[in-house]
């Protein structure tokens, strides 16, 4: 599995390869570092998640995220909701709101 982070700009900033992976979900949280060990500044990242079968086949993947919400916003009319004080997610994203507690 090969993970690939992109800055606001579209430049790769970052790649990790994450070799003999088994089938099923699987966790990463990154650590805000370039492929260099600099800390990158607060900002909005997109990743890339490239999966591949034991013979190199591309397989289909999925991604989510999460986060605490803090908010929300409405703009251009598009209703966003505010992840951790700093991320805008389009409401027609979001798959799932559930309760921290529970």
């Amino acid at each position: 599995m090969k993970i690939t982070i992109y800055d606001s700009t579209g430049n790769a900033v970052r790649e990790i390869e994450l070799n003999n992976q088994s089938d099923g979900p699987k966790s990463y949280q990154w650590d805000g570092m370039d492929s260099t060990g600099n800390k990158l500044p607060e900002g909005e990242y997109r990743i890339k998640v490239e999966a591949f079968d034991p013979n190199g086949n591309p397989v289909e993947v999925s991604t989510l995220s999460s986060g605490m919400v803090t908010g929300m916003t409405f703009e251009n009319n598009v209703t966003y909701l505010i992840i951790d004080d700093s991320t805008k997610i389009q409401l027609s994203q979001v798959r799932e709101i559930r309760n921290s507690t529970g």
